[in-house]
């Protein structure tokens, strides 16, 4: 028994040095990546206006073309630059806004006081953890409403930039599949040598460049697809593994789980853009501004069922359980130094 043990610890410490290597690595080639997306998102753009827009007889087609284009490479370009550059979510942030509304959160208290909404504690950083933040294991810090660390933008998906990052892939999806459509007939041309070819982009790079561009419009629109079913739903990826999770752990029990932040589809997707009554302006999608987040970061609107109305058969949340960040011990309740 002892030299099982022995194995298997050893097992767990090979894994959790393959998984702070993979870590590793993965903030290692963000900036990389960012470079490489930045590098094909400005050829495909070029190639576009060169071969299907300039070089391209006056038609009305090319007349329409030209300013749906530019709009599509307007926003493309802004939503990446956004996504990018845009701090997911600092919670230290929120601290001046929680001082001011809800100082209860983060006062030093006594053993014995109730800890109903008191902020905890990040256990592996130490920082304030508000509700729906996570600690990123590539950043090493928390990031407010995480949702997964992505490569592509060398940071994490969060409360700041989400907005962008579904925008950036929404436009990204319209201008390949307006390369794929209206492409086609020079696609077929540029792989014919014989064929007279005016444009600057060479006949083998806008080949290349289409087929990547059909490639990249099947595989984002299925990744946007996902990522807005969870929004419609009021949950990151996280939460979604987490609400599974306690959906089937309260099915067992004959009862049913309700996600404490899910206001129905179109006020979470409202929600998510900031958008809609009281709110942004619809239009302000098809601006390549920076806009705030509807949240605050420390508190989020929630599900009737959560606001203190009894629903028989019916829990709410996780009832202070976490699965995401807890490998590694809680860290209990956070005090503010001042």
């Amino acid at each position: 028994m002892p030299a099982i043990r022995s194995c298997s610890s050893l097992v767990i410490r090979c894994f959790k040095h393959v998984e702070a290597f993979a870590d590793w690595l993965t903030g290692a080639a963000g900036p990389w990546f960012v470079a490489i997306c930045w590098s094909l998102t400005l050829l495909g753009g070029f190639a576009f206006f060169d071969v299907l827009v300039l070089h391209q007889p006056a038609t009305l087609l090319r007349a329409i073309l030209f300013p749906f284009a530019g709009l599509i490479a307007i926003n493309l370009y802004a939503s990446y630059y956004r996504v990018t550059t845009t701090d997911p979510g600092n919670p230290l942030v929120v601290l001046d806004d929680v001082r001011i509304h809800a100082p209860w959160m983060i006062r030093r208290s006594s053993a014995d006081e109730a800890r109903s909404g008191r902020m905890r504690s990040c256990g592996k950083c130490g920082g304030p953890k508000p509700v729906r933040t996570h600690h990123c294991s590539v950043c090493k810090r928390c990031v407010l409403l995480m949702d997964h660390h992505c490569p592509w933008i060398n940071q994490c998906v969060g409360l700041y930039n989400i907005r962008y990052f579904l925008l950036f892939m929404t436009w990204l999806s319209l201008g390949c599949w307006t390369v794929v459509l209206v492409g086609y007939d020079s696609f077929w041309q540029s792989m014919n040598h014989q064929a007279e070819w005016q444009s600057y982009t060479p006949p083998i790079a806008f080949t290349l460049i289409y087929i990547l561009g059909a490639a990249i419009g099947i595989a984002v629109p299925v990744l946007l697809s996902w990522h807005l079913i969870l929004v419609a739903r009021g949950e990151t990826s996280i939460e979604a593994h987490d609400n599974d999770y306690f959906a089937n752990k309260a099915k067992q029990q004959g009862l049913r789980y309700v996600n404490p932040y899910d206001c129905g589809w179109q006020t979470n997707l409202q929600l998510c853009f900031n958008v809609g009554p009281g709110r942004l302006p619809y239009y302000t999608l098809l601006l390549p501004l920076r806009y705030p987040p509807a949240s605050t970061g420390w508190r989020y609107p929630l599900h009737a069922a959560a606001t203190g109305r009894d629903v028989p058969g019916v829990v709410v949340g996780d009832d202070g359980d976490e699965l995401t960040d807890d490998e590694g011990g809680g860290g209990g309740w956070w005090v503010a130094d001042s």
